[in-house]
């Protein structure tokens, strides 16, 4: 699943050099999840850019970094996307920031507040979706650590990644 993994940055410049590759892989991996990370820079100011992006290729999850959005009731009702469920943790007391997810309505997902609960200083999102059988399954993830949190927890504690993916072990 890790190949399928697409790390992009919404910019004209590098959505236009990767469509090719992206339309290869699309186009060969017909059976594969499909899952790809962008980070917004604002969803609202980059909704269109980003609705040409989903709409442009076949993708079953797309995930989001530095969302910017607020729990806000007109913010939230200018981002949906036809057939897709969503999933979002916003950063309410600091300006930017934020993660969120995308997934086609046809996939069935469990979302995991324990694993959330575990750190909740950081700006992190998990979902756990069935695998290709019926005894696997797969549990993805987006992440935003931003300077802020390096700055603000440095003293108390800032985790590895290795210490940090180590303690999802413990979590059902």
């Amino acid at each position: 699943m890790i190949e399928d993994d697409l790390n992009l940055n919404l910019t004209h410049t590098s959505a236009s050099q990767d469509s090719s590759n992206l339309e290869c892989i699309f186009q060969t991996k017909t059976s594969h999840l499909k899952i790809m990370h962008l980070n917004t820079q604002s969803m609202v100011s980059t909704f269109n850019e980003f609705l040409l992006t989903v709409n442009s290729y076949p993708l079953d999850i797309i995930a989001l970094s530095e969302t910017w959005l607020k729990d806000n009731p007109q913010l939230m009702e200018y981002v949906p996307i036809p057939g897709h469920a969503t999933e979002f943790r916003h950063r309410e007391d600091i300006k930017g920031g934020g993660v969120g997810v995308y997934i086609k309505e046809d996939i069935k997902y469990k979302r995991h507040l324990d694993i959330e609960k575990l750190h909740p200083e950081l700006e992190h999102l998990w979902l756990e979706v069935p695998g290709r059988n019926i005894h696997s399954k797969a549990l993805v993830g987006v992440m935003y650590r931003s300077i802020l949190v390096g700055v603000m927890y440095r003293s108390i504690r800032m985790l590895s990644t290795a210490k940090w993916l180590e303690s999802l072990e413990l979590v059902n």
